[in-house]
Protein backbone atom coordinates (compact mmCIF):
# COMPACT_ATOMS: atom_id res chain seq x y z
CA UNK A 1 0.00 0.00 0.00
CA UNK A 2 1.41 3.03 -0.96
CA UNK A 3 0.75 6.40 1.41
CA UNK A 4 0.08 10.04 -0.17
CA UNK A 5 2.44 12.76 0.35
CA UNK A 6 2.06 15.32 2.56
CA UNK A 7 2.06 17.80 -0.21
CA UNK A 8 -0.35 14.87 -2.44
CA UNK A 9 -2.57 15.46 0.80
CA UNK A 10 -2.35 19.20 0.77
CA UNK A 11 -3.53 19.28 -2.41
CA UNK A 12 -6.80 17.75 -2.19
CA UNK A 13 -8.32 20.55 0.03
CA UNK A 14 -9.55 19.28 3.40
CA UNK A 15 -11.14 21.64 5.39
CA UNK A 16 -8.53 20.70 8.14
CA UNK A 17 -5.48 18.05 7.98
CA UNK A 18 -3.51 17.66 11.28
CA UNK A 19 -0.36 16.27 11.33
CA UNK A 20 1.37 12.56 11.49
CA UNK A 21 -1.32 11.52 8.83
CA UNK A 22 -1.28 8.28 6.52
CA UNK A 23 -3.87 7.82 4.13
CA UNK A 24 -3.70 5.44 1.31
CA UNK A 25 -3.16 6.31 -2.62
CA UNK A 26 -6.04 4.36 -3.49
CA UNK A 27 -8.81 6.11 -0.69
CA UNK A 28 -11.48 8.26 -2.58
CA UNK A 29 -13.01 11.66 -1.28
CA UNK A 30 -15.79 13.38 -2.43
CA UNK A 31 -16.34 17.13 -0.99
CA UNK A 32 -12.53 17.24 0.85
CA UNK A 33 -13.80 20.83 1.79
CA UNK A 34 -15.99 19.65 4.05
CA UNK A 35 -14.14 16.81 5.88
CA UNK A 36 -11.59 17.42 8.69
CA UNK A 37 -8.92 15.25 9.80
CA UNK A 38 -7.02 15.05 13.20
CA UNK A 39 -3.65 13.83 13.87
CA UNK A 40 -1.98 10.42 14.17
CA UNK A 41 -5.13 8.86 11.53
CA UNK A 42 -4.21 6.53 9.06
CA UNK A 43 -7.15 5.55 6.41
CA UNK A 44 -6.46 2.07 4.18
CA UNK A 45 -7.33 0.98 0.76
CA UNK A 46 -10.44 1.44 -1.08
CA UNK A 47 -12.21 3.65 1.86
CA UNK A 48 -14.58 5.95 -0.02
CA UNK A 49 -15.38 9.28 2.54
CA UNK A 50 -18.08 11.52 1.14
CA UNK A 51 -19.01 14.45 2.95
CA UNK A 52 -22.77 15.83 2.68
CA UNK A 53 -23.68 19.12 3.29
CA UNK A 54 -22.21 18.91 7.13
CA UNK A 55 -19.19 17.47 6.72
CA UNK A 56 -17.10 14.74 8.44
CA UNK A 57 -14.91 14.97 11.34
CA UNK A 58 -12.34 12.66 11.99
CA UNK A 59 -10.57 13.25 15.12
CA UNK A 60 -7.16 11.70 16.44
CA UNK A 61 -5.43 8.65 16.34
CA UNK A 62 -8.26 7.46 14.66
CA UNK A 63 -7.65 3.95 12.51
CA UNK A 64 -10.03 3.43 9.29
CA UNK A 65 -9.27 -0.17 7.80
CA UNK A 66 -9.75 -0.94 4.34
CA UNK A 67 -13.14 -1.08 2.65
CA UNK A 68 -15.01 0.94 4.71
CA UNK A 69 -17.05 4.37 3.76
CA UNK A 70 -18.76 6.81 5.17
CA UNK A 71 -21.01 8.46 3.23
CA UNK A 72 -24.26 10.80 3.86
CA UNK A 73 -25.53 14.35 3.84
CA UNK A 74 -25.52 15.10 7.71
CA UNK A 75 -22.48 15.22 10.07
CA UNK A 76 -20.75 12.43 10.30
CA UNK A 77 -18.36 11.82 13.27
CA UNK A 78 -15.63 9.62 14.75
CA UNK A 79 -14.01 11.13 18.29
CA UNK A 80 -10.57 10.84 18.53
CA UNK A 81 -9.33 6.93 19.55
CA UNK A 82 -11.37 4.90 17.44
Amino acid sequence: MGFLSKEELNKIGFKSLGNNVFISDKASFYSPGTIIIGSNVRIDDFCIISAGEYGIEIGSYVHIACYVSLIGNELIKINDFV
